[in-house]
């Protein structure tokens, strides 16, 4: 806790994670610093004094989680040894168990867009197929969700049930290329300036949200490769981007919902309907939800820039949602 004579200007809440084999990993799970003293350097002060007092507890790595455009609070523990780390840069230097049990007890299994910020660890450039592993998981879990069902938009399964993954994953291909694509040219983001990264976080509610026979998307998200960045020197481009993806999706989900019975073959039916199935909801939250934990879609990136065009992107995200 850091004071300001009689007054309290920021708290910074610490553990020591305990995972299987006795590892034991710092971890700092609160940051906060009265608006009152921010600017005044209160926040970083925290940090260092948390980072050092894990240190002095004998963990040599110490982790946070923070979301991918809290630049703010990123770059606090970038200037102090702290690396983003992406899930499979966890999984190997960890091992699967001891990556799973760590998200499970700091909660990150339910952060959608969020990051394991570690020091200790070095990680690697990011991947080139993070983008492939994101569709096939989509299209196989919508796969899953259908057999589940055991219909896809009044659609019976075929002979073969898993022949479904095919049009799920053709679905989920243009659903986050449509999503990419828009959002990086439209908002000029060169390859060498942003590179996409998957979303670990979040898997616990994809899950629960499956279990119940629904998806819950984690498209992952552009970001700048500089580890240390500002989210305000993107503002006017991320929301112009998000407007351009938002509308376009929106006329698409109903353009699908109104021609699919019409489409010539049983495969494009099937590819419309899985198109809708994962996009309804994923125009859902890039609409609405621009507070946590789902600051990482694209409502957020609206609501910086413009909050009257993010109110009339919501409301045709809520009008999808419930009329389609």
């Amino acid at each position: 806790m850091a004071e300001a004579g009689e007054q309290v200007a920021g708290v910074c809440l610490i553990r020591v994670v305990s995972l299987p084999g006795k590892k034991r990993v710092g971890y700092v799970s609160w940051l906060m610093s009265d608006p009152a003293f921010r600017g005044q350097g209160v926040a970083q002060r925290l940090v260092d004094t948390a980072t050092n007092y894990l240190e002095s507890l004998g963990c040599h790595e110490i982790c946070t989680m923070v979301e991918g455009y809290n630049t703010a609070s990123s770059n606090r523990f970038f200037r102090v040894g702290y690396r983003r780390l992406s899930g499979s840069d966890l999984l190997r230097a960890w091992g699967v168990i001891h990556t799973l049990v760590l998200w499970w007890k700091t909660h990150f299994f339910f952060a959608p867009g969020h990051f394991f910020w570690v020091k200790g660890c070095v990680p690697k450039e990011a991947g080139r197929y993070g983008a492939v592993h994101t569709i096939f998981f989509h299209g196989l879990l919508c796969t899953a969700i259908a057999l589940f069902r055991g219909e896809m938009f009044g659609m019976s399964p075929p002979e073969h049930g898993f022949a479904w993954f095919f049009p799920a994953t053709v679905a989920a291909t243009l659903l986050f290329s449509l999503r990419h694509g828009v959002l990086r040219y439209v908002g000029g983001l060169k390859r060498s300036e942003c590179v996409y990264r998957p979303w670990s976080g979040g898997v616990g509610i994809t899950i629960i949200t499956a279990l119940l026979g629904y998806v819950f998307p984690l498209p992952g998200g552009l970001y700048p490769r500089l580890q240390e960045w500002s989210t305000a020197h993107y503002t006017a481009r991320f929301g112009r981007a998000a407007m351009v993806y938002t509308m376009l999706l929106t006329a698409l989900l109903w353009l699908s919902s109104f021609s699919m019975v019409s489409f010539p073959t049983v495969f494009l039916q099937q590819t419309a309907g899985f198109f809708l199935f994962m996009g309804i909801p994923l125009l859902l939250f890039d609409t609405v939800f621009a507070c946590a934990p789902f600051a990482g879609f694209t409502a957020r990136r609206l609501y910086d820039w413009h909050r009257g065009i993010w109110g009339v992107c919501a409301l045709c995200g809520l009008a999808t949602f419930f009329f389609l």
